[in-house]
């Protein structure tokens, strides 16, 4: 089974599979004996990781077009989830987890999206969700700046239109959905992604006194429960 290529921070993908995933084990999540669901699968890389791990997957994403090219394992369902009411598209399905990486930040509901996917979980299951980290160091000095979100700034992806901030997400979004948020992760989870420049040189020496602050990470990670 080979996987796709990962539009995603780098070991983000082997950061949800291997740490996330694992530590839900113990509350009731075993992946051999799950279904699950992957929405916004893009080119199948993740379901793949999914599908190694035993799991039964389901994905779904648009037909074709952008990060949407499917090649990944199980069932492949072609849907637009900008659609309000996509849960029906399922016909009534629901899932043991449903997945959604690097997604809720490309679309124009955010809330909708949630409420859909609470939907498509069973009761008692889980939600996991990556997006970029608006809420971290370097975002915040570059709003106080230039009024941009690092992440959804002039330089990054133009698909990314509904930036996530954790306290409207946690406190407002997830409640409003009829989801709770069970735990909530920053990867890199010690500081910041490595890379050339002095920016990201600073940022990998400040890391220590960040994450103490809890101003580090390049992505939000979140596991939600129905």
């Amino acid at each position: 089974m080979t996987a796709g290529p990962e539009f995603a921070n780098a070991g983000l993908h082997q950061y949800v599979a291997d740490v996330v995933l694992r530590d839900l084990k113990p509350s009731g999540l075993d992946l051999s004996s799950s279904q699950v669901l992957e929405l916004g699968a893009g080119s199948g890389s993740f379901a793949t990781r999914l599908a190694q791990q035993g799991a039964t997957v389901v994905a779904a994403d648009l037909g074709s077009g952008g990060y949407a090219d499917y090649r990944g394992p199980g069932e492949f369902l072609e849907v637009d989830l900008n659609t309000p009411g996509f849960a029906s598209a399922f016909a009534g399905r629901t899932f043991d987890l449903v997945v959604a990486l690097e997604v809720i930040e490309h679309l124009e509901s955010p809330l909708g999206f949630l409420r859909e996917t609470a939907k498509l979980t069973r009761p008692g299951g889980y939600v996991v969700l990556t997006t970029p980290n608006v809420d971290n160091f370097p975002s915040r000095i570059l709003f106080g700046l230039r009024g941009q979100l690092r992440g959804a700034s002039a330089t990054d992806d133009p698909g990314h239109i509904s930036p996530i901030l954790l306290w409207t997400f946690a406190q407002r979004l997830v409640p409003r959905a009829g989801l709770r948020l069970e735990h909530q992760w920053r990867y890199p989870p010690d500081g910041f992604l490595p890379g050339p420049g002095l920016k990201r040189r600073a940022l990998t020496a400040a890391a220590p006194l960040l994450r103490r602050s809890g101003l580090h990470g390049d992505n939000h990670v979140f596991v939600l429960r129905t």
